[in-house]
């Protein structure tokens, strides 16, 4: 019996979540009435079974809810098979976020968090058992942000099946997709390598061949000819052992942190160059300066300036540079631009072991 206890208040509201998605369906002909929020109630198995269950259990309900969601698609019942498959992985993502919160602290705390927070506030509460348990507040503010792209795909889907339009809008829906496709992908990235951080893949690598690869990922896919990349690379600067593609990732979240202070676009400069047993890469924009405060937090968890940003860029960055033995840290910021700056061993690989066999 006390086996089965735990899962009993998850298997209630994955019951009630399901009856939710019948009653969706039957009244999918209204496309904008209050059902259409009903396939959110899966939330409340997933982050129960994260909370009581932990990890694996809750990727087990995210995924079983995702197949429900996904099957009343298929059948015709509620929401297009696109919006069907993206929340299926904003289940999984929702659902490892809140397992690793709860993992952290055992769920120990007591109290209630009053009012609306942001994302960075939430979390630092639940960083503090003091302060009461605010997972369930922070699990809300992940949703709202990934709620946005995908009503703007969701609502350009249904446009393009408006045979209306003329071809010129319909391109301009098809942009849409794409744009709030990658920031959508770009969110659950970060939210994947801050909840679930893998190890480093140790292989030697051209740094400028690198620094090529985010310029093309960070550029045409939602800017286009708005900016312009240059890119300056010591020619003395020799291979480096890192993980190519975590090194990648780090950059590019850098990088895109520079976009987007330029929403009117601009140039953004990607340095390298040699220093004693160390490169040292910089990123700097022209995006005017950060405030002070905001300075001194731009590294933190869940914390953004930017009303649907998610402000684990930067985060993820850091756990990518220490995971290499590195620093990373805000050179300079003024109205001229802001720049940063990160140093790295030239093999990580080899300052990796040394650090596990110190302690250090």
């Amino acid at each position: 019996m006390s086996r089965m206890h735990p899962w009993a208040p998850v298997m209630v509201l994955f019951t009630i979540a399901i009856l939710g998605t019948v009653v969706h369906g039957w009244e999918s002909a209204n496309s904008r009435s209050w059902t259409a929020a009903l396939p959110s109630l899966y939330y409340l198995p997933i982050v129960m079974a994260a909370i009581s269950l932990g990890a694996r259990a809750a990727a087990g309900v995210a995924m079983a809810a995702g197949l429900s969601h996904v099957l009343a698609a298929a059948l015709g019942c509620g929401d297009p098979w696109l919006r069907a498959l993206a929340d299926t992985v904003l289940y999984i993502g929702v659902g490892l976020t809140a397992a690793k919160l709860s993992s952290w602290h055992g769920m120990s705390a007591s109290g209630h968090g009053a009012g609306s927070v942001t994302l960075q506030q939430a979390y630092a509460d639940v960083q503090n058992p003091r302060e009461g348990a605010s997972l369930t507040q922070l699990v809300s503010g992940l949703i709202h942000r990934f709620r946005t792209p995908l009503s703007s795909i969701e609502g350009a889907v249904w446009l393009l099946e408006d045979g209306r339009y003329p071809e010129d809008k319909r391109e301009e829906f098809v942009r849409i997709i794409q744009k709030e496709s990658h920031q959508l992908d770009r969110a659950l990235s970060d939210l994947m390598h801050f909840t679930q951080p893998r190890k480093p893949r140790w292989q030697r690598a051209d740094l400028s061949a690198l620094l090529d690869m985010v310029i093309q990922q960070s550029g045409p896919k939602e800017h286009g000819a708005f900016f312009v990349f240059r890119k300056e690379v010591d020619p003395n600067l020799p291979a480096l052992t890192c993980d190519g593609d975590l090194l990648c990732e780090m950059v590019l979240n850098i990088v895109m942190n520079s976009v987007q202070a330029m929403p009117g676009g601009g140039q953004i400069e990607i340095a390298a160059q040699l220093e004693a047993e160390t490169v040292l890469i910089t990123v700097a924009d022209h995006g005017g300066d950060i405030p002070e405060d905001a300075a001194e937090r731009i590294f933190d968890p869940f914390f953004t300036t930017r009303e649907n940003g998610l402000g684990l860029g930067l985060t993820v960055s850091q756990q990518i540079v220490t995971q290499h033995c590195g620093t990373i840290a805000l050179i300079e910021t003024s109205r001229k631009g802001t720049r940063v700056g990160v140093r790295l061993p030239l093999n990580a690989a080899e300052r990796h072991e040394q650090r596990k066999h110190t302690g250090g």
